[in-house]
């Protein structure tokens, strides 16, 4: 995080000299972005190797799921859609087999039209499943972040 860090103190004086029109439309915006889902990418492939792996039960899996990118990304006083605007592939989410990602839970994210939407619902999922496990709770529906850290590696493969 620390030599991402580096890269975005810079772009954050660079925001506050040009103005965010300027910014939106800049190439240092552009090379954050790419910097930023390239990171976000890997993230998300070593989530879903991990969902993969039939030794760990749920609990286990949400435990060792690997979040700091996104955690880093929302302490950045950026917005998060302009750091992952790309839309989603919505044919691509309506074609996931049923056993991953049912028909309630593409309700559940119809709303969702961006990664910055995705990215947001897999972070409060995650963290909620997290407090409950933290609180002996039952996690939830961990199947559903699952499904969503599935999307949103799919996404990140297939948009560039």
């Amino acid at each position: 995080m620390e030599a991402l860090s580096g890269l975005i103190s810079p772009a954050i004086s660079t925001l506050l000299q040009l103005g965010r029109e300027k910014w939106v439309n800049g190439k240092e915006l552009k090379t954050l972005q790419k910097v930023l889902r390239e990171r976000l990418a890997r993230e998300m492939r070593y989530n879903v190797e991990l969902s993969r792996i039939p030794e760990f039960n749920d609990e286990q899996k949400i435990h060792s799921f690997d979040m700091s990118m996104i955690k880093h990304v929302f302490s950045q006083p950026l917005p998060l859609q302009d750091l992952f605007p790309t839309k989603l592939d919505k044919e691509m989410i309506d074609n996931f087999p049923q056993h991953i990602f049912n028909r309630a839970n593409k309700i559940r994210m119809s709303h969702d039209q961006t990664e910055a939407d995705l990215i947001e619902r897999i972070w409060h999922r995650y963290s909620i499943a997290k407090l409950k496990l933290s609180n002996d709770f039952n996690a939830g529906d961990t199947k559903y972040i699952r499904g969503l850290v599935l999307v949103l590696d799919a996404n990140l493969r297939t948009v560039s």
